[in-house]
């Protein structure tokens, strides 16, 4: 994949938030969104999921289907977490709620997304083995709402 330059994929994300924003209708959104597909792409290789999600979250085009680019930039997002683990038992126990939350909001788009099943249910098993440990009661009430129990 391309990699884009800074001003590039401003200038990208701000034609994109001036048509979502714009009151009229948009009559051929296929450019907008293959728009999207590539600076939401962007800014997964960029490890910019923030950014990614706050651009998904301005979109406001009611062609436009962002589920897809939301469960892959939630997804991407978790497993970031997942990757970033290191020595400080606290410091994963942080990393670790941060990708369950992530996990949590891809099933809630995709509820066959077996990918954030599958990380969720290492997770849990990391926490299994540790005594004193487990996830945050939030993101436990999460976990529960999108039926896993722990």
């Amino acid at each position: 994949m391309e990699q884009w330059e800074e001003h590039q994929i401003r200038r990208i994300v701000d034609g994109c938030l001036a048509i979502a924003h714009s009151k009229e209708a948009v009559n051929d959104s296929e450019p907008v969104y293959e728009s999207l597909v590539s600076v939401v792409s962007n800014l997964i290789d960029k490890h910019e999921y923030e950014r990614s999600l706050s651009l998904l979250g301005n979109v406001n085009i009611k062609a436009l289907d962002i589920n897809p680019l939301l469960e892959k930039t939630y997804l991407n997002y978790g497993l970031y977490f997942m990757s970033r683990f290191i020595a400080d038992e606290n410091e994963m126990s942080v990393r670790m709620n941060k990708a369950l939350i992530q996990f949590t909001e891809v099933l809630k788009i995709n509820s066959n997304n077996v990918l954030a099943r599958e990380q969720i249910q290492q997770i849990i098993m990391i926490y299994d083995t540790r005594p004193g440990y487990e996830p945050h009661p939030e993101v436990l009430k999460g976990l529960r709402d999108i039926g896993v129990e722990y």
